[in-house]
């Protein structure tokens, strides 16, 4: 949580050593994306720099690329300086629009808490706890999703979302990170429809609502026709809204989990409504979903709660406090499929790790990032997830025995390689399509390549929309292409 601004200091490199346990670590497994999103312990307030952020430096082990969404004075529950600020811009990574719906990073890091207890805080320790619990259970379900579709205003939502009935365009949300949101008032009747693609792979689609902060309920029907049949209910009520500051918005979640694969509608009915509420959008779950950990909120010292978290409320936090919220993070990572992290509190010598006593200094945010680094531990899944099979074109599969499927694999930091060979039936026409690539792996612009052939040496172009097409050669009847030679960078 920070206050003022970042003091006048000449910036420098902030530089993994590479004798470091975690560079050797680095050597067994290598990440695409690490995903960040909290508060000012994650931004290097207070340091050089963001490049001595424990984000960027376990990145830097990692070999990633990080998307680092945290904010200093962060607070999960508030709607503009809190939930919005990771939602809206990290859809721009969920943009799967067909199948396969893949994972949109490889590691998402959540370190949220400290502001919310401040800002949160009421009655000698006791903060708005459910709020808390269902904000954070939202954004592990968001973390986890391959495709967003928003409801924005003014004809901005996406084409897969339509209304029936009463709705207001909410334009002054997320203080410019967003557009604002779709809402209905009075009466009860109100309705959105979603339509779900066939290619939907099945298991989970995930509904995102805004909670008004003025405890109003909405209750939902939701209908669900096509390759399933189900009616579910669902109630937005008070105990998910902030309860100290009740002009706070607040970010809700409804999991529909078991759907069969395939097209679906779901129409969502208002049957009860005592005030007004907000749609956000909805999302597809990747498969396999990237992995998502949950990091506690280290303790400081009693002076550092008073400096920094008492100017929020009237009371001041205790260590009592931090344990409480401590273990509601423990709890949504158990329930929601998240790995929680313990990191070091901050007392045992706060001038050693700390600017003040509650911001880590460089040597703080290594310290951080260790820990984040030992959750982070190389699994043989990792390899498995960079690599794909392409879904050939009509005539053309993978050659024969002992010849491996043709595979795609995805290499930090946007690479990606083709391997394998592949056989047409009959004689090719040039320009025809040989296989067609998953949407996350194509390339920013068309690239071309000479590959072996059984006759010849054919070229075969990676276009931009990710179809790998035959585009020049004398390549006979049932000939093959190796396509081992073939290299891009992807344009995401």
């Amino acid at each position: 949580i920070s206050r003022g601004t970042e003091p006048a200091t000449t910036r420098r490199p902030c530089r993994p050593d590479p004798l470091h346990p975690a560079s050797r670590r680095s050597l067994l497994a290598r990440l695409n994306i690490l995903e960040v999103f909290g508060h000012s312990q994650n931004t290097g307030y207070l340091t050089p720099g963001p490049e001595c952020s424990w984000p960027e430096l376990a990145a830097a082990h990692l070999d990633a690329t990080v998307a680092n969404y945290s904010s200093n004075g962060l607070v999960l529950c508030a709607e503009g300086n809190g939930f919005a600020k990771y939602l809206r811009p990290a859809a721009a990574l969920r943009n799967r629009t067909a199948a396969p719906y893949l994972p949109a990073t490889d590691a998402t890091v959540l370190h949220l808490g400290l502001a919310d207890l401040a800002a949160n805080y009421r009655n000698n320790g006791v903060y708005t706890r459910g709020a808390f619990r269902t904000a954070l259970r939202a954004l592990v379900a968001f973390a986890k999703l391959s495709s967003f579709k928003a409801a924005q205003p003014a004809g901005a939502s996406d084409p897969s979302i339509s209304y029936g009935g009463t709705w207001f365009d909410l334009a002054f949300g997320d203080r410019n990170v967003g557009a604002g949101y779709r809402a209905v008032f009075f009466p009860a009747g109100a309705t959105f429809a979603l339509a779900v693609p066939a290619d939907f792979q099945g298991d989970e689609l995930d509904i995102f609502w805004l909670v008004p902060g003025s405890g109003n309920t909405a209750t939902w029907t939701l209908a669900t026709t096509g390759a399933t049949a189900r009616t579910d209910t669902v109630t937005i009520d008070n105990t998910m809204a902030d309860q100290v500051t009740t002009t706070k918005y607040n970010v809700a979640v409804t999991r529909l989990t078991g759907l069969n694969p395939g097209a679906h509608t779901i129409t969502a009915t208002l049957t009860a409504v005592t005030g007004g509420m907000g749609l956000l959008g909805w999302g597809i779950r990747a498969t396999p979903a990237p992995d998502v950990y949950l990091a506690q909120q280290p303790r400081f010292t009693q002076a550092a709660y008073d400096a920094w978290l008492a100017a929020f409320a009237g009371d001041t936090p205790t260590d009592a406090a931090v344990d409480d919220i401590n273990r509601t993070i423990a709890d949504v990572a158990a329930t929601e499929g998240a790995t929680y992290i313990p990191l070091p509190d901050l007392p045992l010598d706060p001038n050693r790790w700390t600017v003040d006593a509650a911001h880590p200094n460089e040597r703080g945010h290594e310290l951080l990032a260790d820990q984040v680094l030992a959750a982070i531990t190389p699994r043989d899944y990792l390899a498995a997830r960079r690599t794909f099979t392409p879904t050939y074109a009509a005539n053309w599969g993978n050659d024969t025995t002992p010849y491996a499927n043709v595979t795609a694999r995805r290499l930090p930091p946007r690479r990606v390689t083709l391997s394998g060979r592949a056989k047409r039936t009959g004689t090719p026409s040039t320009g025809e399509t040989i296989l067609t690539l998953p949407e996350g792996l194509w390339p920013g612009a068309s690239h071309a390549f000479t590959c072996p052939g059984s006759t010849g040496t054919p070229t075969v172009t990676v276009a931009a929309d990710g179809t790998v097409k035959y585009t020049a050669g004398s390549l006979g009847a049932a000939g093959t292409i190796d396509l081992d030679p073939i290299e891009w960078t992807t344009g995401q």
